[in-house]
């Protein structure tokens, strides 16, 4: 079953079909840096401690809801 799963999920594989916005921009940068252009950079974005206390807490409610779930059936 898993043969057939993965089988019904491959497809042809065309790199043309996909762009490397990491490359185009980097270029980009180059190109504006060689030109004599100044380049700017953006301070990292402050909420990424904010989304991770968030994915912990969506975790751990997750973890808890499933033992929740295994006393019940245990209970029964």
């Amino acid at each position: 079953m898993a043969e057939q799963l993965i089988g019904q999920m491959t497809d042809h594989f065309a790199p043309t079909q996909y762009r490397d916005m990491y490359r185009d921009g980097l270029l980009a940068l180059i190109e504006k840096k060689r030109d004599g252009g100044k380049i700017r950079l953006k301070p990292p974005p402050q909420r990424q401690a904010t989304e991770q206390r968030e994915l912990l807490a969506t975790l751990k409610a997750s973890i808890q809801k499933a033992e929740e779930k295994q006393k019940r059936v245990l209970a029964a």
